[in-house]
């Protein structure tokens, strides 16, 4: 019930904040800075080869707080190689566990979500050790569903709402596509499976690529002409 609420939700914010920027703001070129995600007259996703991103980062602080497309800040530049990633991070280092035969126990993330529940009472909303082995539990059913299916389903296709819920991706100042917030464990089984393309969402983009926007003379459409610009490079 919840999850389905948030899914609602997560369509009527889209919905307002689509008619807030064609409306309220006259859909305009000079209002980008003021359009909020996420937001119906984007496009809900581009498809990339996950293999073809180098670099994921992490949105904190202030920058996270806001909840428009281009934010400024210098989130963009404390990024870490996947080469980094693949080797420490605990989603990424479990992923060929759970798509092995190793009890979700044994699984790195696992002994890993467990400490910080020992050590604060709680692990990413999970308050026993039976919702965490649930939790790996469920990610592992949807690890092996995508490698039986050879594919990721979008939002869209799973009957949710479109404009939320994908696997979560920015644009840097430098206008490279990075990994952020959102969506790791499907990242990470991506890579794993060498995915030729995935369901992605651009959810921030660095303000500096403000005047790298195709000429338009509405706002929505110069931001999707660069979305489809940003999918034909990362395809």
């Amino acid at each position: 019930m919840r999850s389905w609420l948030r899914d609602r939700l997560a369509c009527a914010e889209a919905r307002a904040n689509a008619w807030l920027f064609l409306y309220g703001q006259g859909n305009r070129v000079e209002n980008l800075s003021r359009l909020r995600v996420p937001n119906a007259v984007l496009l809900p996703c581009i498809f990339i080869d996950p293999m073809k991103i180098e670099y994921k980062c992490n949105i904190r602080g202030e920058a996270q707080a806001r909840r428009t497309l281009f934010r400024d800040g210098d989130w963009d530049v404390r990024r870490k190689s996947f080469a980094e990633v693949d080797s420490t991070d605990p989603r990424y280092i479990s992923c060929a566990e759970l798509l092995g035969s190793m009890p979700v126990e044994q699984t790195l993330e696992f002994q890993l979500l467990q400490e910080r529940l020992l050590q604060r009472g709680e692990a990413r909303g999970m308050r026993t050790l039976e919702q965490l082995r649930d939790y790996l539990q469920a990610v592992r059913g949807l690890y092996r569903q995508v490698a039986a299916d050879g594919r990721l389903r979008t939002q869209d296709e799973l009957g949710l709402c479109r404009y939320g819920g994908e696997i979560n991706c920015a644009v840097g100042r430098d206008g490279q596509l990075l990994k952020t917030d959102d969506g790791n464990h499907r990242f990470a089984l991506a890579r794993h499976l060498k995915l030729q393309e995935v369901p992605v969402q651009i959810s921030v983009i660095h303000s500096a690529c403000h005047r790298h926007l195709p000429v338009s003379d509405k706002g929505s459409s110069a931001v999707n002409a660069f979305l489809k610009q940003l999918q034909e490079r990362y395809a």
